[in-house]
């Protein structure tokens, strides 16, 4: 197993289900679908892949300005 695939305590263990859901995600994206829905699928697998709690992705129209903030999971606070 390559090193970059071994979790930070050497065990791939949780890596088959870590891949289930890269697939599951990619299947889920490949529909039409709206922008902040595919970027919140985007977002939640990628916090599952990493075993994060949390996870967030902010992107920017094109006067510079935030457009969009996604945070699945996590409080809204104004």
């Amino acid at each position: 197993m390559p090193s970059s695939v071994v979790g930070r305590e050497g065990s791939a263990a949780g890596w088959p289900g870590k891949v289930q859901t890269l697939l599951g995600a990619a299947l889920e994206l490949s529909g039409e679908q709206e922008l902040e829905m595919v970027l919140r699928t985007i977002v939640a697998g990628a916090a599952t892949i990493a075993d994060a709690r949390y996870a967030a992705l902010g992107y920017f129209d094109s006067a510079g300005d935030i457009a969009s903030f996604i945070h699945p999971g996590t409080a809204h606070t104004p």
